[in-house]
């Protein structure tokens, strides 16, 4: 069963357009890092060859534990690129942070 949907083939689509478009605009500006359309394209290229190079593909579900940036940006890109779905993923001191609360 592939989990590859329309939407994902659309973000990618989409995102690939941006870049036809305005390569060299900026894509992601978070916490002094900064990356152009084709700079952010190039990145999450290289992430999904990367992938599928392991295997990963439209069968694949990727856990995801980064904070809020580029590395962030890239790597869900890269994920979509790739065919996967990707899983946000809590940090644990957080998880554990929750249920201490209560």
């Amino acid at each position: 069963m592939s989990r590859n949907t329309a939407s994902d083939h659309d973000l990618v689509a989409a995102f690939e357009e941006r870049v036809r478009i305005a390569s060299e605009s900026p894509a992601v500006s978070c916490q002094g890092e900064r990356a152009s359309f084709a700079e952010l394209n190039s990145r999450a290229d290289r992430l999904a060859r990367r992938l599928a190079a392991r295997g990963v593909g439209p069968d694949s579900v990727i856990g995801v534990c980064l904070p809020r940036g580029l590395g962030l940006v890239t790597v869900l890109l890269g994920v979509s690129k790739a065919g996967a779905a990707y899983v946000p993923l809590l940090e644990v001191r957080w998880l554990s942070l929750s249920v201490c609360a209560d």
